[in-house]
């Protein structure tokens, strides 16, 4: 994520994350290969044609969501995104055609810091 918000703007990313509601849904989503060397998005700054994960190969949903309230809400001065993050798999499985429900799959959900 730090990667993507170098390459796309720190302010972009964090404006493109949605402010967490509940229930949690439609956090701004990553994708990353089974062995999470490889993380794009799926709907923001879409990757080169050679980096792009093939359905097959996204195994984790990533989701993110920014605080809404002080003192983790964004802050455009400030230096620091704070987020919610779900992590969520198998996201897809080898021959499905459409994502596993999030109701069938396992996941985890933490906070951090994503540095200016």
């Amino acid at each position: 994520m730090q990667r993507l918000a170098a390459v796309g703007g720190f302010d972009a990313l964090a404006t493109n994350a949605p402010v967490m509601n509940a229930p949690l849904d439609n956090g701004l989503a990553f994708v990353a290969a089974h062995n999470g060397a490889r993380l794009h998005t799926l709907s923001y700054l879409a990757p080169s044609a050679s980096d792009a994960l093939l359905p097959r190969e996204q195994y984790f949903l990533v989701e993110i969501w920014r605080f809404p309230s002080a003192p983790l809400a964004y802050e455009a001065t400030g230096t620091v995104l704070p987020v919610y993050v779900r992590v969520s798999w198998p996201y897809r499985v080898a021959d499905a055609g459409s994502p596993v429900a999030i109701e069938n799959r396992s996941s985890l959900t933490f906070t951090c810091a994503i540095n200016r």
